[in-house]
């Protein structure tokens, strides 16, 4: 699980397939883990392969992983979604299972979808809108970077964000 170097969680990232969508309907309707995320999202079958379809016919907007540990078992998901060409901005989510909570794979989907984002796709701002009472996440976010926006996207939120600038000197601080 962890790697022996670094004492660092394995994970790699797969692109969803129609074979994993019965595991992103259960992580959905999960309650726990989707506490702070602002409650549950119920899909039949058949919303679920819509919705799947959406995804993938719309990789250049929205790019959606499935988070796998060491032995090959899906943790959660990272993406990020309504990516705008204009401003080269897009909204993230990360998600991990409840139970998988607090084994550091959030840290590294982090990392590699920061990385992929302004390094392959050339985008310029990771935004993150983020229920207020969900502090635990607003705090590893602000570790991870990204600073808080003065506004106020959607009620009871808080607006945090990252610019390639700022991704850039993060990774040159670490290295």
């Amino acid at each position: 699980m962890t790697n022996k170097k670094n004492n660092k969680p394995q994970v790699s990232l797969k692109k969803a397939e129609e074979k994993d969508l019965p595991y992103i309907r259960k992580l959905w309707a999960d309650e726990k883990t989707m506490a702070d995320v602002g409650g549950v999202v119920l899909m039949n079958e058949e919303k679920m392969l819509n919705w799947h379809r959406k995804i993938e016919a719309s990789e250049t907007t929205d790019y959606y992983r499935l988070i796998l540990n060491q032995q090959g078992e899906i943790v959660g998901e990272v993406s990020f979604h309504r990516y705008n060409e204009a401003d080269k901005s897009a909204h993230m989510n990360i998600k991990i299972e409840h139970s998988h909570r607090g084994m550091g794979y959030s840290k590294i989907a982090l990392a590699e979808i920061l990385r992929y984002f302004f390094t392959e796709k050339h985008g310029e701002m990771m935004l993150d809108d983020v229920r207020e009472e969900n502090i635990k996440a607003i705090k590893f976010l602000l570790a991870s970077g990204f600073e808080m926006s003065s506004g106020q996207p959607l009620p009871n939120t808080v607006r945090l964000f990252m610019s390639k600038k700022m991704y850039e000197r993060k990774i040159l601080r670490h290295k």
